[in-house]
């Protein structure tokens, strides 16, 4: 398992007798490269994104990085950002125009919806369909749909598409496909080979998985690689910097193993819950029985951390009671970390997100780290048992 991932991560676009045999590739901790002669930079801006100008533009960290990115999502070029979100902005800067319509399917990030909405005074619109099913899809694309942006599994409540289907509803018209994929990462999902357009990751995940990195990665063809880097990158300056490429190259030589423990990990702790009397449902793509199962199986080779429940109690107090009373669980917003964390989007003032996308009102999300499972287990039971002892 993951051979060719194993090689391109700890291989590939790598050359130590450049840099006097070492075995890690330096930080080029500079702003600016100069040049011999004068036709020499010339030359150079005529492909700024691979040659290296000033650091805003391109270095030789984040490129060895970019080229391992690429190579791991079967894509022809790969840029990456500051943040996920910068990676999002660019797509969307350098991709859509006054009049152009975005359909988001499944639930999806909401900072991307946020950022659309935030464009309608520019001129874009944009829609939501929530039904997995493909004839609801092509329902609600419109005569001016350019972007079809994407999650699967879906944000929250991780329901899964047909991935195949819905690319081909979407050439059949030429629309972009973008998919955020930073669940499963490029090893438990390889959505170009599907025929989706761009792929994005918030490197702050699974890429970086300790933390310490906050970045963004959007991989695709060269041509459309090269468009955002003019267009979305250059202009807005979200750029990645040299110590942060030098720390997700790291990350990524562990990538692997890391992600067989988060699997190893989770299945545990989702079969426990599934087991439990205070819990109403589990959404893990690992129990999926049917349609569900045949998509799961068809697309995934695996099973990252990340899934969500759903209490049997909705109440405000109760879903408090148990959040406060895990011990290794830690009350957090992201994921993809070492660390086990837990989030709900319950906070007891307005039920508005609940209602408008379609989250129960007791649904909690875990995050599966590399504790021990056992320990894991042990923790979510203390803390479901201190609702029934009614927090005592």
């Amino acid at each position: 398992m993951f051979l060719e991932e194993n090689q391109i991560i700890h291989h590939s676009h790598e050359d130590p007798s450049k840099y006097f045999g070492a075995v890690v590739p330096p930080i080029f901790q500079n702003s600016l490269f100069v040049y011999e002669k004068f036709e020499d930079i010339i030359d150079a801006f005529e492909s700024e994104n691979e040659k290296f100008i000033y650091a805003r533009g391109q270095n030789p960290s984040t490129l060895i990085l970019e080229k391992k990115l690429a190579d791991l999502e079967h894509a022809e070029s790969a840029k990456c950002f500051s943040s996920g979100m910068g990676a999002i902005s660019a797509t969307f800067m350098a991709l859509l125009e006054m009049g152009s319509h975005v359909l988001f399917v499944n639930n999806v990030y909401g900072p991307a919806q946020t950022l659309v909405k935030f464009l309608s005074k520019f001129g874009v619109e944009s829609s939501f369909c929530l039904d997995s099913d493909m004839c609801s899809v092509e329902f609600m694309i419109q005569a001016n749909t350019k972007m079809i942006y994407f999650e699967s599994p879906g944000t929250f409540i991780f329901k899964v598409l047909d991935i195949e289907k819905l690319v081909q509803i979407a050439k059949s018209r030429g629309i972009l496909t973008v998919i955020d994929n930073s669940w499963a990462t490029p090893l438990f999902l390889k959505p170009l080979d599907w025929g989706v357009d761009l792929t994005i990751h918030s490197a702050s995940k699974y890429l970086g998985g300790h933390s310490d990195i906050v970045g963004g990665v959007v991989a695709g063809s060269r041509e459309i690689i090269g468009k955002i880097f003019k267009d979305g990158y250059m202009q807005f300056g979200a750029r990645f910097s040299q110590v942060e490429s030098a720390l997700l190259l790291r990350s990524l030589r562990t990538l692997p193993l890391r992600m067989k423990r988060h699997e190893k990990n989770v299945i545990q702790v989702a079969e426990f819950l599934g087991s439990h009397k205070l819990v109403k449902k589990v959404n893990f793509i690992g129990h999926y029985e049917g349609e569900e199962k045949k998509l799961v199986d068809k697309y995934f080779k695996g099973y990252s951390g990340l899934f969500s429940f759903e209490l049997v109690t909705e109440e405000f107090e109760k879903i408090k009671i148990f959040i406060n009373s895990l011990k290794i669980f830690q009350i957090g917003v992201s994921w993809g970390g070492f660390e086990s964390l837990v989030m709900a989007l319950n906070f007891g003032k307005t039920q508005r997100d609940h209602t408008n996308f379609q989250f129960p009102v007791g649904l909690i999300r875990l995050s599966i780290g590399h504790e021990e499972a056992a320990e894991l287990i042990f923790d979510l039971n203390q803390a479901l048992q201190r609702i029934e002892d009614g927090g005592e």
